[in-house]
C-alpha cells in the first residue's frame, strides 16, 4: 500500500489514507509477529481475496 501511496494520480486524502493503512499493517505485524497463522477456515468455505493474493505472492 505504501508504494500505491505515491501515485501521481492520486489526491492528497487517498495519499493520507493509504500511507496510514500501511503504518497500520506495520503495526499489526509488530504485535502478531511474523509466524502469525490464524485458526483454520470451516470446510465449506473459500480463503479471502486477500488471502489467496498473499498465499500466492509467499510461494514465488
Amino acid at each position: 500500500m505504501e508504494g500505491w501511496a505515491q501515485d501521481k494520480r492520486l489526491d492528497c486524502r487517498s495519499t493520507i489514507e493509504l500511507l496510514g493503512w500501511s503504518d497500520g499493517m506495520r503495526s499489526l505485524v509488530d504485535v502478531v509477529g511474523d509466524n502469525y497463522m490464524p485458526p483454520p477456515l470451516p470446510a465449506d468455505t473459500k480463503p479471502s481475496l486477500f488471502k489467496f493474493l498473499a498465499t500466492k505472492m509467499h510461494r514465488r
